[in-house]
């Protein structure tokens, strides 16, 4: 039998380290392929006269008549001497199609990572290993399992060919059990082959992305009957939300994953259906015969519940009872009493929302009972209004219908929900932003209630301009997306871009003018020091894709008349400016070095924004006053969490 060796992966370093290893095999390959896309694997590949192909389904169609198997690796795997031989000799033995390699520890070969996979019908993989359990060889025995890991795997030719290989548009991991469910529905058997052991990295095994959650659902959907994925698929979406409702107390945040997700499998559902139809066709094995290989019930579930379970052990002694020193250790810790006086101020600053709704008065209308209604008159026809308008509604009024039909058309609760959920996200995001930039949690969070609640937020509150105020909410989410650090992988790449046209699509609805805004927010924060160059190119780049999303309603609108509209000057009264300008000051001075940049970016930001506030004169009119006072909000809070940061210093 010939083996070709396929390495997986964009990183030189860890690609190099798997060639050496494979080169060392006492049964060698024969031939090498690496499957990348960087300029450094192509480098490497042309210096040690490797071939280099941008995808799986390239090096599987390269394989020939005379190659009877292809051995999978992921970058960064180092496989024993013996790896390749046992596979292939215990794989043929025992007649299986797909085998995989015992997982060891790269840094302690005796502790295991991995013998096998099992799934649960949701396709989340277990691996059965305790925290570092020592390997003395409790698990080595050849045996059916329902996948194997893509670290190493090796597939017969005629298979991978005839299942067309990896599915592209998954992470290798989620690739890996689907090309094996796909083998299983062809009747062919997979295997664990425990004697060859392949190390591997700990913490790169299971990588929690959207990409690998969207991957998962993809593979149930390619693999079940109809029958199975009528109840299999809101099963899978009910554990989703429980999880990204329950998680954030075990400190893990899986929403957004949970949302990206499930809107990529949208998204990408006609391949997706084009798919299936490859897998199902001349299967010959049917859901039972993948059941016998899952566990019951859900992965997930079973890990939150575990790790649930031990953040409460902690909390107890079982000699005594509570650790009332413990609670109280914990319950005194900043992120804590951060949350507490968060929430009192959540719920106080929205108290009447939740017994009256809106007020009715200026620009604030009551919304109307039909959350259908107010979707279709965006899309177009008859005003809601009641008055025969046949002017185009704003993009936000498609996702207060939106919202409200999803809270059984109570008007009322779709205004406290939003404005609530406006406030919580204004607040997270500012302090996910401010943690990015390096600022402590105490004064992040103190900032991000200035954002959501200082002078120039109650201003636009004051002036009714709702979809404003649910811009605020989003707006930090939106500059910190275009100034993270950009990710070096190509597939993270269209993941980060993915998620900035998203974000900024989400604010141009809520508000358009904030498109610009943001995009000049962050241009201020080059300018400052405070975010590279690129990050302007990245904003940029979405807020134009972004504009697709404010459809038909910029086809339909006339932009002139929509910025001169109305009538806003703010006025914040000499005390306040004179305060504004003192901590501005204050920031300035004696902000620490690693929050200057931030002290020097809240300057800029706030400054031309509040003089963009006060410019009706010049013929701007409401729109452009509101999303001026946003910036100005934003440009406070940063200056409001510099100076807290410093007073926090003092004496340290």
């Amino acid at each position: 039998m010939s083996v070709v060796a396929a390495l997986f992966g964009d990183d030189p370093v860890a690609v190099s380290t798997t060639l050496k290893a494979v080169r060392r095999q006492v049964y060698g390959p024969v031939r090498i392929v690496i499957v990348g896309r960087g300029a450094g694997v192509r480098t490497l590949g042309e210096k040690v006269g490797v071939s280099v192909v941008p995808s799986s389904a390239q090096a599987v169609a390269g394989l020939t008549g005379e190659e009877t198997h292809a051995w999978f690796l992921r970058a960064g795997a180092q496989p024993r001497a013996n790896a390749l031989h046992s596979l292939v000799q215990e794989a043929e033995r025992a007649g299986a199609a797909i085998a995989g390699s015992k997982l060891v520890k790269t840094d302690d070969p005796t502790r295991l990572l991995a013998v096998g996979v099992a799934t649960d019908v949701f396709v989340e993989p277990y691996f059965g290993i305790d925290e570092d359990e020592i390997d003395h060889g409790q698990y080595d025995v050849v045996r059916d399992v329902a996948a194997v890991s893509d670290v190493s795997l090796l597939i017969r030719r005629d298979l991978v060919r005839g299942l067309r290989g990896l599915d592209s548009m998954m992470t290798l991991g989620t690739a890996a059990i689907d090309i094996c469910q796909r083998a299983r529905l062809r009747g062919a058997r997979v295997v664990v082959i425990p004697s060859s052991e392949v190390a591997f990295p700990a913490q790169q095994l299971t990588p929690e992305t959207w990409h690998e959650e969207a991957g998962r659902i993809r593979a149930m959907i390619k693999a079940y009957s109809w029958l199975t994925l009528l109840w299999a698929i809101p099963l899978r979406f009910l554990i989703g939300v429980i999880d990204s409702i329950v998680a954030p107390f075990t400190g893990r945040w899986p929403v957004f994953r949970f949302i990206f997700a499930w809107i990529w499998v949208a998204a990408t559902s006609p391949s997706l259906f084009a798919a299936r139809r490859n897998a199902r066709i001349g299967h010959v094995a049917r859901d039972d015969d993948l059941f016998r290989f899952q566990l019951n019930g859900s992965v997930r579930l079973r890990y939150l519940g575990r790790n649930l379970a031990s953040g409460l052990r902690r909390r107890f002694d079982y000699d005594s009872g509570i650790d009332l020193v413990s609670v109280g250790r914990d319950l005194s810790q900043p992120v804590i009493v951060s949350a507490v006086v968060v929430l009192g101020f959540l719920l106080a600053s929205t108290r009447e929302l939740w017994s009256s709704g809106f007020p009715v008065a200026r620009f604030s209308l009551p919304l109307p009972e039909s959350g259908w209604d107010t979707v279709a008159a965006y899309a177009g026809g008859w005003n809601p209004a009641g008055f025969g308008s046949i002017e185009q509604l704003p993009p936000f009024f498609a996702l207060v219908g939106i919202v409200q039909e999803a809270l059984f058309d109570d008007p009322a609760r779709t205004a406290a929900v939003l404005i609530l959920t406006s406030f919580v996200l204004g607040i997270v995001g500012f302090v996910r932003l401010g943690r990015g930039i390096g600022m402590e949690l105490l004064p992040a969070v103190a900032g991000g209630v200035v954002l959501v609640a200082g002078p120039a937020s109650r201003a636009i509150g004051d002036a009714g301009a709702i979809s404003t105020i649910i811009g605020i909410g989003i707006f930090p989410w939106a500059v910190r997306v275009v100034i993270a650090q950009w990710p070096r992988a190509r597939r993270y790449q269209v993941g980060r871009m993915a998620g900035v046209v998203f974000t900024l699509g989400l604010l141009g609805i809520a508000s358009p003018l904030l498109l610009p805004v943001v995009v000049v927010v962050v241009l201020l924060a080059v300018i400052a020091g405070a975010a590279r160059w690129s990050a302007t190119l990245i904003g940029g780049l979405g807020a134009v894709l972004a504009l697709g999303a404010l459809f038909p309603w910029l086809a339909r609108t006339d932009l002139v008349d929509f910025f001169q509209a109305g009538d806003a000057f703010w006025d914040p009264g000499v005390v306040l400016l004179i305060a504004v300008v003192l901590a501005a000051v204050a920031a300035l001075l004696a902000a620490p070095p690693i929050l200057a940049p931030v002290a020097i970016w809240g300057s800029l930001v706030g400054g031309l924004a509040g003089l963009l506030a006060r410019t009706h004169a010049l013929g701007f009119g409401r729109e452009i006053a509101y999303v001026a006072l946003v910036a100005v909000a934003f440009g406070s809070a940063l200056i409001v969490a510099a100076v807290f940061d410093a007073l926090r210093r003092v004496g340290t």
